[in-house]
């Protein structure tokens, strides 16, 4: 190699060289033993009306719409537990999330959403076949065969046996005082299914379709009894002689 060439690469290599034997013995620092020390720190958890950055302590936002504080407790459980028994009972785990809405706590606890689909599929299939063994065949579809399924009636299961005041979920306007409007009937209708739903997976097949046929559709506060209510509150055509 031509020496003058020799001369302007040779401080390149030293260079490289030089970083070379920097990163290997850095390397081999990570390598050594040391000890770590923690230190715990208290944190303060605000209460009352809310302070720009300060973090809040979560049982004093955590509850439902009626001010039952989340958790497994006494108060947000018993109503549940009046409705199914003891032979329809549930885990009190299983319990709060039959309870809890998706559009509470920003969907951060556990939520109801996918027991409610089981439900609602099972509880389709099951008043088809109770549809078929009442009315007959050829009410399948009909209005008044939907209608008992429907989000209203649902709804109205829910609040007829006490449920409704520990469900916790989060309106859609804090302001909106139409049950409609706010979300609630569709947050309540979500909350039967998922009962249903919650009975299916706990308790097996024969045992929900006993709680669909005895105590949703043909119970006192029942399916079929909720949607007679509904009908004979709506009010009525009138008819032209």
């Amino acid at each position: 190699m031509n020496s003058s060439i020799r001369m302007m690469l040779s401080p390149l290599v030293k260079t490289s060289q030089q970083q070379a034997t920097r990163l290997t013995a850095s390397s081999l620092l990570v390598l050594r033993p040391c000890q770590c020390t923690a230190s715990r720190g208290v944190g303060y958890l605000h209460r009352g009306s809310r302070v720009r950055g300060l973090v809040r302590d979560e049982s004093d936002y955590l509850v439902s719409p009626k001010g039952i504080p989340y958790g497994v407790s006494e108060e947000s459980l018993s109503p549940l537990k009046r409705l199914l028994g003891d032979q329809y009972a549930l885990p009190d785990e299983v319990s709060l999330q039959v309870l809890t809405h998706k559009s509470f706590a920003h969907g951060k606890k556990p939520f109801n959403e996918k027991l409610a689909v089981l439900g609602s599929h099972f509880l389709k299939y099951k008043s088809s076949i109770y549809t078929i063994n009442t009315d007959g065949l050829n009410h399948i579809g009909t209005q008044g065969a939907k209608q008992i399924i429907s989000e209203r009636v649902l709804a109205k299961f829910v609040e007829n046996a006490g449920v409704g005041e520990s469900i916790y979920w989060k309106k859609r306007d804090p302001l909106q005082t139409d049950a409609k409007k706010s979300g609630q009937h569709a947050v309540y209708a979500r909350t039967s299914e998922a009962i249903v739903g919650a009975i299916l997976l706990n308790h097996g097949k024969d045992t929900a379709s006993r709680f669909v046929y005895d105590v949703l559709l043909n119970g006192e506060d029942g399916l079929v009894k909720a949607a007679s209510e509904i009908r004979s509150s709506q009010p009525q055509p009138q008819t032209t002689a």
